[in-house]
């Protein structure tokens, strides 16, 4: 099996374990098969004005390069790519790859694994997400060509600062998706009470009429049954909602990597 045949296999099975749908891979699967060239962008506002494929950390061809064996994958590597200079300075960089696991206790939030990059330069200042993002660019496109490890001082260090830029990101998008889920949970809630309240009007405005046409009392007890039908529905759907758990961000480590990025 080729290069591009093994590729499509893993792109194949996002759609296979519901991570991605049939629609979005079926055109990348092909072009894969065929071995036909992919044009990637990294720069939304370029690709929203152009066209052009935007990769992101969830894009089919970086969670099929992820997906990679364990057996398989390089722990470390020094690499040379080119990227364009506008959006990542010529340089050297230590790169620290991570998967960003969501563990779903609830089908209220529906996320899939993403990849996570952070970068420092190798004299350590902070480099963003760029170089990272050229390097998972560089991956899909099957860019990536080895380098001889160059002299580093600090290497291990550089790559702890960099895990840290990643482990900075999962407090804060781990903080923020708990808020965001906290404020749907509330919504739901506010809104099965509103539609609970409204049942509960229309089953006393049944009552209501019964009783002013003297109908029987077998017909009021049937709307009182169906109110607390509707009572011991509603109890259960909030308790559910209200126990629902926030799902877990885990933050797993795959690879860092020297890159020397030229222009």
């Amino acid at each position: 099996m080729g290069v591009g045949a093994t590729m499509a296999a893993r792109v194949d099975a996002l759609a296979r374990s519901e991570r991605r749908s049939s629609e979005e891979i079926r055109p990348i699967s092909a072009q894969l098969r065929q071995e036909s060239p992919i044009t990637l962008v990294l720069d939304q506002e370029y690709a929203r004005a152009h066209g052009g494929t935007l990769l992101t950390a969830t894009s089919p061809l970086a969670m099929a390069a992820a997906a990679v064996p364990a057996h398989r994958q390089a722990r470390f590597a020094s690499l040379r790519i080119t990227a364009d200079p506008e959006k990542v300075p010529p340089g050297t960089y230590v790169v620290v790859l991570a998967v960003a696991r969501t563990t779903h206790h609830t089908t209220m939030s529906s996320r899939g694994d993403e990849i996570w990059g952070a970068a420092v330069t190798d004299t350590g200042r902070l480099a963003g997400e760029g170089p990272a993002d050229a390097l998972l660019a560089a991956l899909a496109e099957g860019r990536l060509d080895d380098a001889p490890l160059p002299p580093i001082d600090r290497l291990g260090k550089l790559a702890e600062r960099a895990m840290t830029l990643l482990r900075k990101r999962h407090h804060e998008e781990q903080q923020r998706r708990d808020a965001e889920f906290e404020a749907l949970r509330e919504a739901r809630l506010l809104t099965i009470h509103t539609q609970h309240e409204r049942k509960l009007a229309a089953i006393q405005r049944r009552i209501d009429s019964a009783r002013s046409r003297g109908r029987g009392l077998r017909s009021i007890e049937l709307f009182v049954r169906q109110a607390r039908i509707a009572d011991e529905k509603y109890a259960e759907l909030r308790k559910q909602i209200e126990s629902a758990k926030q799902p877990e961000i885990r933050l797993e480590p795959v690879a860092a990597c020297v890159v020397h990025i030229r222009g």
